[in-house]
């Protein structure tokens, strides 16, 4: 997306786990809040990881505003990726790719959304350096939290 409301991201992340166990442990949505502490009201419709299946949560970041986003699963392969439609206060798609490396997993994780929430569009000009840092913010906190739950189980 090329638009003054692009919040796209792309990153590639390397987990002592295989493609097999990651999913395994990601269809474990109600165990989500426990390793993603931004991640509030998580609730899922439908078999988790599977197309036509819908995670909503409400992100709650360290700055003085919310995000309600849904994700509708629209395609997966089991331990190999899994892709959605992005909804409301965020609009786009997103997806999560494993690959094996040894014994490892790598996971590209890439979403390409746009800030659909109309007083976040109003204020994008003055906002955007506080959405990139608190989107910078919630991937760290992400994959620390769940590399701490992988190595705990």
């Amino acid at each position: 997306m090329t638009s003054p409301y692009d919040v796209s991201y792309r990153g590639v992340h390397l987990f002592e786990a295989s493609p097999d166990e990651l999913w395994e442990e990601l269809a474990r949505v109600e165990r989500f809040e426990s390793w993603w502490p931004w991640m509030r009201d998580v609730r899922l419709q439908g078999e988790a990881l599977t197309p036509g299946s819908v995670i909503s949560f409400r992100v709650d970041p360290p700055v003085p505003f919310e995000m309600d986003v849904r994700v509708s699963v629209s395609g997966a392969s089991p331990g190999a990726w899994i892709e959605g439609e992005v909804s409301g206060d965020l609009m786009g798609t997103a997806r999560l790719e494993f690959e094996p490396s040894g014994a490892d997993a790598v996971a590209t994780v890439s979403w390409d959304v746009e800030v659909a929430n109309a007083m976040f569009r109003r204020a994008i000009h003055v906002l955007r350096p506080v959405l990139v840092w608190a989107q910078r913010w919630a991937v760290e906190i992400a994959l620390k939290g769940f590399r701490d739950h992988l190595a705990t189980r």
